[in-house]
C-alpha cells in the first residue's frame, strides 16, 4: 500500500520537519504544478533525501 498523501503530512508535521508554512507552500507548488508532494519537498530544499527516506519508510511501514 503506498503512503498518502495525507499520512506523509501527517508524519512531516509531527516530527517538526517542516513548519506548517513549508508544507502549505509546498502544497501550493503540487496544486499549481502537480507533481508528488515528496519530490516537491525535495526540490524547494525543505527535507533532505535521508529525512524523506525514514518518513517514507515509516508511511510504508518498512525498515529504513
Amino acid at each position: 500500500m503506498l503512503p498518502t498523501q495525507e499520512t506523509l503530512k501527517e508524519i512531516i508535521l509531527r516530527d517538526q520537519l517542516v513548519s506548517p508554512e513549508d508544507l502549505k507552500r509546498a502544497l501550493e507548488e503540487q496544486k499549481k504544478f502537480g507533481g508528488e508532494l515528496s519530490r516537491i519537498l525535495l526540490r524547494l530544499k525543505l527535507v533532505g533525501e535521508d529525512q524523506l527516506s525514514v518518513v517514507l519508510s515509516e508511511a510504508l511501514h518498512l525498515p529504513s
